[in-house]
This record gives structure tokens, C-alpha cells and sequence, in this order.
């Protein structure tokens, strides 16, 4: 999660991470409405193994080099439009990394 706030961040990828837990199964590319507050929607996308020395270089050391799923989840803009969306407004767009793309110039 990128461009939130700690608080909220922490909140959002604990209740993520609480679901998981009890059972609950998340789809790639697939909007959910109960996650955020106000029914706001997000998206999950995987991350490309390129990006993980950067964003998860503790989880590689875990799990020894083997490979393992790391998820972004993704949130749009006051309109609705995800950060890859050509119109999704700027502000969004900067907050949010696309780490679903291959290691280069991020967006």
C-alpha cells in the first residue's frame, strides 16, 4: 500500500491480513468494496519478482530464495480510476508505485 497514511495503511493491510487469517480468498484484478471505509473499491495486482530486493528484502531472506506471491493493493481516485487508468488523476497516480510493471523507471 503506498500513499495512505500510516494509521490507515496499518489498519487496511491488518484487515487484510485478518481475513487471510479466518479463511477469506482474494482474486487478482477484482474490486472489493469492503475493505476500505465508505465502500471505496481496490484491486489487488501481483508484484513482480524484480521488485522484491527493493519493497520485501526480508521476505526473500525467509523464505530462502524460493518464490513466493506478493500482492499490491491498490486504491482509486476520488472518481474511481486506478493508477494505470490513463485518466486516473495525478495526485493518485504519484502516490501509488505500480510494482505489477517489470524493475525500470517506476511509472
Amino acid at each position: 500500500m503506498f500513499g495512505l497514511g500510516a494509521n490507515t495503511g496499518s489498519r487496511i493491510i491488518n484487515e487484510i491480513g485478518n481475513a487471510v487469517k479466518v479463511g477469506r480468498e482474494f482474486e487478482l484484478d477484482t474490486d472489493y468494496t469492503d475493505i476500505f471505509a465508505d465502500a471505496v473499491k481496490c484491486r489487488f495486482r501481483r508484484v513482480q519478482a524484480s521488485r522484491y530486493s527493493e519493497y520485501v528484502r526480508w521476505s526473500t531472506c525467509f523464505y530462502e530464495g524460493q518464490e513466493f506471491p506478493v500482492w499490491q493493493c491498490f486504491w482509486p481516485d476520488d472518481f474511481g480510476r486506478y493508477p494505470w487508468e490513463v485518466e486516473c488523476d495525478r495526485d493518485s497516480k504519484q502516490l501509488q508505485r505500480l510494482l505489477y510493471l517489470p524493475y525500470g523507471p517506476i511509472n
